[in-house]
């Protein structure tokens, strides 16, 4: 069982790390060829997309994971994940054509905002569609078709860096066919999936959509304040400190990215492999499992932090000062302390623990917002980390007290019934 686990793992890694990397490459290769406003423009709408990756499938990725099954009742899960997406989507589109017509005409970046919205649906069709191949069990086809992907991208990355920049908008419409030829190709090639079946199954009722609503509710709600304090936050700063300041800011989580592709690979199979767990051996399979990674991942942070001033340089390009330094210290942080949560965040889906999970979220989103208004009048970039750092903070102390103190209750009920 730990080698077919351990097998996932690599190749869930691997799959992520081609996507996570080519974007992750990418975004380098704009920072060190667009101006430094530019990349903040493109930064933000790029964080629009992401945030609406969390909102549109509305929990559907990880409940498909859970939930999955290669049958009639799979596809109907499936189909009916995707017109959440369709119908969330034309929602927020004629709220935001609504919103610039009649509340704000003079909108910044306006032209580019509705980019973002179109790459962030094809994203979440592609996300559930791989995320219920996932929950069957098939780690490796997502594998193949991203390897186009990253090809694709170095491809725009290795044109950027030779010949020279492109507009922000053509580098959007770029990204929108890559990921829609990536739909394409998982449409034309999986064998797990009856196209034809699910399309059929596709439903925009009102009592078809409710149900599903319903069904994800509290999966749901949780992506929403996730996105709120993981995204939200970005969006806010962007209208608030000066577009330098942004970039700089966008610059140094770029740092992020590499280790949360890992908390999203190891999240995405340990959920896969504890579901068959049973309720009671959760805990010791969790730590057995989640625990080694986790030890591993300090030690690469500390060596992060030892060679911190050549790598902040090489990847970013900013001067290594004194606040670079200690915004470095509240990035090794919020990577620790990321990895450890979404660890325990698949333990309480098993436990049907999503009201639970969704409040601390919450926390988090109330944190990150209080943190913005609190910290960055008097601390600038260093202010702007923190809000990050807060926020998860708080998800880190809050989602370990509610796990261990479920599975404290449990060993005190298998005690007294000894």
């Amino acid at each position: 069982m730990t080698s077919n686990f351990l097998r996932k793992i690599f190749l869930n890694n691997i799959s992520q790390g081609l996507q996570f990397g080519s974007r992750w490459f990418l975004s380098i290769i704009l920072l060190k060829t667009l101006s430094i406003n530019m990349f903040a423009v493109f930064s933000f709408v790029f964080s629009i997309s992401n945030f609406m990756v969390a909102i549109l499938p509305f929990g559907s990725p990880v409940y498909l994971i859970n939930k999955s099954e290669q049958s009639k009742k799979g596809y109907q899960e499936l189909a009916n994940s995707i017109s959440i997406i369709l119908f969330l989507f034309f929602v927020s589109l004629v709220t935001f054509l609504i919103y610039i017509v009649l509340v704000n005409p003079q909108l910044p970046n306006k032209d580019l905002i509705p980019l973002g919205l179109v790459l962030s649906l094809i994203l979440s069709i592609n996300a559930i569609i791989f995320s219920f191949i996932k929950g069957i069990g098939n780690f490796s086809f997502e594998l193949k078709i991203f390897s186009v992907f990253s090809l694709l991208v170095l491809l725009l990355c290795a044109y950027l860096y030779f010949v020279g920049p492109i507009s922000v908008m053509l580098i959007l419409l770029i990204l929108i066919f890559v990921n829609a030829l990536m739909l394409r190709l998982a449409m034309k090639f999986s064998s797990e999936l009856d196209f034809k079946q699910l399309y059929s199954n596709i439903n925009f009722t009102t009592q078809s959509l409710k149900n599903s609503f319903y069904r994800r509710f509290y999966f749901g709600l949780q992506e929403i304040v996730t996105a709120i304090y993981s995204q939200g936050g970005m969006l806010i700063l962007f209208y608030v400190i000066s577009n330098k300041v942004y970039g700089e800011y966008r610059a140094l989580l770029i740092l992020i990215a590499p280790f949360a592709l890992v908390n999203v690979a190891v999240s995405q199979v340990l959920l896969s492999h504890l579901k068959s767990v049973p309720t009671d051996k959760i805990r010791l399979a969790f730590r057995k499992l989640h625990f080694p990674f986790s030890a591993l991942l300090l030690v690469g942070l500390l060596g992060i932090y030892f060679f911190g001033e050549p790598i902040i340089k090489l990847i970013t390009g900013l001067e290594y000062n004194e606040e670079i330094q200690k915004s470095l210290v509240c990035l090794l942080t919020i990577i620790f302390t990321s990895f450890l949560c979404s660890g325990y965040e698949m333990m309480l889906v098993l436990l049907n623990k999503q009201k639970q999970r969704f409040y601390i979220m919450l926390a988090g989103a109330l944190t990150n917002i209080i943190s913005i208004v609190l910290l960055l009048p008097k601390f600038g970039l260093f202010g702007a980390i923190m809000t990050n750092t807060l926020s998860n903070i708080v998800v880190f102390i809050l989602i370990i007290i509610v796990a261990e103190r479920h599975f404290s209750k449990q060993d005190e009920y298998s005690n007294n019934n000894i």
